[in-house]
């Protein structure tokens, strides 16, 4: 049994496959949007900044998806040459970056509708459960940090 259990952490090389997979594939998607970007530009679109703003979203997306797929492969697979920040030692710390990067797109996707022009009313319904979500993130790495 402990033989079968020890080689069952390679199950999760599915999951690191699919989520590079969705990487490679969302990558793709932000270069189609960046070509999006540059027509708006080229034709003075007032939605150029929106559509920068929206492919900014995508690239973060794909880093997710790769730093989930690089995290879960170092966690039960085994040990990678990445960057030091990049170093994951425990399942908390994946959650923490994908918390970071969460945010970072929520914070985004707020200055979207914001430059869509929305009602002010939404505007601030949004950006409280924006604050919310984040501050909820913020706390939890906090608790988790001063737990270790």
């Amino acid at each position: 049994m402990r033989s079968i259990l020890e080689r069952s952490r390679y199950v999760v090389q599915v999951a690191v496959a699919s989520l590079l997979v969705a990487a490679i594939a969302a990558i793709g998607w932000g270069v189609v949007k960046t070509f999006r970007f540059v027509s708006a530009v080229v034709s003075d679109d007032d939605v150029a900044i929106v559509k920068l703003l929206q492919t900014v979203d995508v690239f973060l997306l794909a880093t997710v998806l790769l730093i989930m797929a690089l995290g879960l492969y170092e966690l039960f697979v085994g040990e990678l040459t990445t960057p030091a920040w990049l170093e994951i030692n425990d399942l908390g710390a994946l959650k923490t970056k994908l918390g970071d990067v969460v945010v970072l797109v929520l914070a985004i996707n707020f200055v979207e509708l914001l430059v869509a022009g929305r009602d002010a009313i939404d505007l601030v319904l949004i950006a409280g459960g924006i604050a919310l979500v984040g501050a909820t993130l913020v706390a939890l790495t906090f608790a988790r940090d001063r737990g270790h």
